[in-house]
Order: structure tokens, then C-alpha cells, then sequence
């Protein structure tokens, strides 16, 4: 638990992304504190009863998704990303297991599966006992196997090409909720946040826009305003509009040009 400490109010959230809107200043609780939260002030004790004296400490640079995106509150919006979050944990902690060789068990199985019933058809050959119908099953089972490794190999020795084109994904994306993470379109600075805009939606990030630019890499894109970064791919057309240059955009809103960014917005033939 953290705890906020406002002008002439004190919070108590989960999490920082619910507390920055509201105070930079935070006290975090150690596991077994106790908090007592009063119009005069916060009162901290541990296990066994102990006061504590600790300093606050400020909300740093370190970036905190603030979206509650559709729900209503953010314990809701944690509920409903728990099986992104167990996915996560796996691809993490446990370790990795080729999918070719569950693609060739499965097909193996289905292989088997049918030669054994066709079998069964057509010849009536019922196996006799269990160890009749093994001694029936696994030869058809590794050659399912084997020849499913073999296509599997095949096929990637025929598509490097293709395995090698894939981009890495720019490190912004990596902070935004597991839903929202398409393809960048437009960065726009909103207080002290900056709004990510993708091609699966928008997320409130705090952080400086120059630091959001610098990992947007390596998706081709501009900061065509001091408060707009744009992604080339995602600007449709640019008009003139009350004397500036409007870019209208594949999602969400137009936005503007600044005067001091439009030669590179022409260099890079957005205008």
C-alpha cells in the first residue's frame, strides 16, 4: 500500500498510477505497517505496535500508466487483466518449450488417432488388449512425430527471409496495458503526461514527451509540435488551416504542425 500526502488531504491506494493526479509526494508501507490516517496527520506503526519515522519520498520520472481505460476503477481494471499478467509470469519464469514439438505431439496424436480407427473400419482389426493396441499405436506415433519435426524445419529453412523482417517493437509499447499494445500513431503531451495513441487505443503515461520519443524507436515517426510526436505511416493528409498546416491522422485527431518543425515535416514528405 502507498500512502498520498495532498494539500489538506492524505490517500491510501494500491498503486501509484491512482495517486498521481492527486499528490507527487507518497509514503510507502512496509509489509506488516499499520497506517492511521487522520485530519491531523499520518500515524505509522509496525507489527508490533511500534511507531515509525520515515520521510516521504516523491514521485520520480519513472513512468506510471494512469488509464483506468473502460472501467470504472482500477481494481476492476487489475481483475480483468489477470490473465495477461499469469501469461506474463509464465513467459518470464518458466522456461520455454519449443512450439514445434507441441505442434508435432498434437498432430502425432490426431495421426495416430485416425490410422487406428481406419484400421478398426476397414479391417476389423480390433486390438486384442492394451498392449496389442500400443504395440499398434507408437510406431504410427513417432513417425507422426519425426515427419511433423521435419515439415516444421522445412518450412523455416524455406521463410528466413520473412522470420528476420519482423520489427522490433518500440519500448514504449511495453508500458502500456497488454490490450493496447498496436502499432504507434501519435504522442501528445497533456499536463504532466503524455497520451500514447496506438492502433488498439490510448494510454496516459507520466513521463516527459522527449523521453516517450526516445523509445518509439524504431518506428519511423517526427515531432512536429512541441507537444505532438507522430508515427509517418499513421498521417493520412495535411491541410492549411487558419494559416498552419493540419495533419489528419489514421486514428483519433488532426494534429498541428509548428511553424519551427515545418521544414522537417516537409523533408519527410508528411506536408
Amino acid at each position: 500500500l502507498l500512502i498520498g500526502l495532498g494539500e489538506g488531504e492524505f490517500l491510501c491506494a494500491s498503486d501509484t498510477p491512482a495517486l498521481a493526479g492527486f499528490t507527487r509526494t507518497i509514503l510507502p508501507m512496509e509489509d506488516g505497517e499499520v497506517a492511521l490516517l487522520s485530519p491531523l496527520g499520518v500515524e505509522l506503526y509496525d507489527a508490533t505496535g511500534a511507531r515509525q519515522q520515515r520521510m516521504p519520498t516523491q514521485l520520480s520520472g519513472v513512468d506510471h500508466v494512469a488509464d483506468k481505460r473502460e472501467f470504472r476503477h482500477f481494481m476492476l481494471k487489475e481483475i480483468h487483466e489477470q490473465p495477461e499478467t499469469a501469461e506474463l509470469w509464465v513467459t518470464r519464469h518458466l522456461p520455454p518449450v519449443p512450439g514445434v514439438l507441441f505442434t508435432a505431439l498434437a498432430t502425432a496424436c490426431v495421426v495416430t488417432g485416425v490410422v487406428l480407427a481406419l484400421d478398426i473400419l476397414i479391417f476389423a482389426d480390433w486390438p486384442r488388449d492394451w498392449a496389442d493396441l500400443w504395440r499398434s499405436a507408437w510406431p504410427i506415433f513417432a513417425i507422426g512425430v519425426v515427419i511433423s519435426v521435419l515439415l516444421d524445419a522445412f518450412r523455416t529453412a524455406l521463410m528466413p527471409a520473412r522470420a528476420a523482417s519482423v520489427p522490433a517493437a518500440p519500448p514504449l509499447l511495453a508500458r502500456l496495458p497488454g490490450g493496447m499494445r498496436g502499432r504507434l500513431v501519435a504522442i501528445s503531451v497533456e499536463d504532466h503526461y503524455v497520451r500514447v495513441r496506438t492502433t488498439k487505443g490510448e494510454a496516459m503515461i507520466l513521463m516527459r514527451l522527449g523521453d516517450a520519443i526516445g523509445e518509439t524507436a524504431p518506428e519511423p515517426g517526427l515531432q512536429v509540435h512541441r507537444s505532438h510526436w507522430v508515427a509517418l505511416w499513421a498521417v493520412t493528409r495535411a491541410d492549411k488551416r487558419d494559416g498552419r498546416a493540419i495533419l489528419t491522422m489514421a486514428d483519433g485527431p488532426d494534429i498541428p504542425v509548428s511553424r519551427s518543425n515545418m521544414a522537417a515535416a516537409r523533408d519527410a514528405g508528411i506536408v
